[in-house]
């Protein structure tokens, strides 16, 4: 007989996860969710962030970027679709952070459209690939705040079909938040097709974590 069991501590789990380490990530309160809206790039866009980048999230989005677990990704984003839904606004559909194409190829999946997939089904919106990664950027972990901001611009095409989509309210999703740059360069994109976007990341990390 097959048992399912927890993807961190291997006990037996209803969920890609067993009640007591989905206990253990504790949501970010208010205030710290003021702190998430310094960090970002000062364009004014809104960002909240669910949870700080600490163990154990940080050994689940290991696994969820380096050991190909793909439901484990999407789990997390229907936690996050819950908290969210509870909080705020529900918007008109949610956009993932895109890969590179050749990012993409060597993982076999987008975490950050797993997550928005998971969203999606809690709060029962579209999940739309809208945007392009059109330059394969070098990894982010060891640049400052400036040369990630220098190397993501221009970064990010939107595709034509989100012409159709004019003035939406749009959920941008991407896993970790670090400076912000990433988030910002992608809204960036968007604003000639709504200005109406808040931007949302399942973790919050400092940009001094050598583990990033």
């Amino acid at each position: 007989m097959w048992i399912q069991r927890c993807q961190l501590c291997l006990r037996r789990a209803e969920t890609v996860l067993c009640a007591s380490c989905w206990l253990q990530i504790v949501p970010l309160d208010y205030s710290e969710q003021s702190l998430t809206l310094a960090l970002t790039t000062g364009r004014g866009l809104a960002h909240v962030c669910y949870a700080a980048y600490a163990s154990p999230l940080k050994q689940m989005l290991y696994q969820v970027k380096y050991h190909s677990a793909q439901k484990l990704a999407y789990a997390l984003g229907v936690e996050l679709g819950r908290w969210y839904r509870s909080r705020w606004p529900l918007p008109d559909l949610l956009v993932p952070v895109p890969l590179h194409s050749t990012r993409l190829a060597e993982r076999g999946y987008n975490q950050a459209e797993e997550l928005a997939r998971g969203m999606g089904k809690a709060l029962n919106r579209p999940c739309c690939n809208l945007l392009e990664r059109s330059q394969n950027t070098p990894a982010l972990h060891a640049l400052t705040a400036e040369e990630r901001k220098q190397v993501l611009q221009q970064a990010f095409v939107y595709k034509l079909e989100a012409e159709r989509k004019l003035n939406s309210r749009i959920l941008l999703v991407d896993d970790i938040l670090t400076t912000g740059s990433t988030l910002s360069s992608a809204a960036l994109c968007l604003e000639p097709v709504t200005k109406r976007i808040v931007s949302i990341s399942l973790a919050r990390a400092l940009i001094a974590d050598p583990l990033l």
